[in-house]
């Protein structure tokens, strides 16, 4: 699997000419402020949406779809933009340009780059398929809104049509297979148990 490092983000309000832009460092980054509703989960949500989950809740006003999200990233040494206009993608690399008009393509395309083939199978079908971004995000997303009440089951509109969710995804992430089942039980006991997290807000 390779390495993603966000460099920067940009979100524009093009309707509005309004635009903003965040630098992160290549390594650890902790977003901090002494007041609450200042935009530290909107950022974040901002990140993971424009890597093509469906976040379920932004703050009340944002017309995210109205927006252009844009990420400068790099995977392993590949520098990269990518760019997200409500269902629309694109990816800039170099002087190429590839551009994705759903989710689902999407999908292909980051996996590929990541180097991944995580496949999940559907509710509605017995057969395995490549997962949706969604679903490769969800162990690095929690979102405070929704994702405590029900542990990442909520967090990200779309993963509840896999089987097994969340226990499918990181059973790939951890490479245990069905015959050890009884070990990702034990382990989501513990993810479960009370007080094993802490948010700070």
């Amino acid at each position: 699997m390779s390495r993603l490092v966000i460099k920067s983000i940009v979100i524009v309000d093009h309707l509005n000419k309004l635009a903003n832009k965040f630098n992160f460092s290549e390594k650890s980054n902790i977003i901090t402020s002494q007041e609450n509703e200042v935009g530290k989960s909107s950022l974040l949500k901002s990140i993971y949406y424009t890597l093509g989950a469906q976040i379920k809740t932004f703050p009340n006003g944002w017309k995210y779809k109205n927006y252009i999200f844009q990420l400068t990233c790099k995977i392993d040494e590949r520098e990269m933009i990518i760019q997200r206009y409500n269902k629309v993608f694109l990816v800039k690399e170099n002087k190429d340009i590839k551009s994705f008009a759903s989710e689902k393509d999407f999908s292909k395309w980051f996996q590929k780059a990541m180097e991944m083939q995580m496949r999940l199978t559907t509710k509605n079908s017995n057969k395995l398929s490549l997962a949706y971004n969604g679903a490769i995000l969800t162990p690095f997303y929690v979102d405070q809104d929704k994702s405590w009440s029900s542990f990442y089951k909520e967090a990200i509109d779309g993963v509840a049509m896999y089987k097994s969710h969340p226990k499918s995804i990181f059973e790939y992430y951890f490479n245990i297979s069905g015959s050890y089942d009884g070990i990702t039980d034990k382990l989501f006991d513990i993810i479960h148990h009370k007080g094993a997290f802490y948010y700070g807000n």
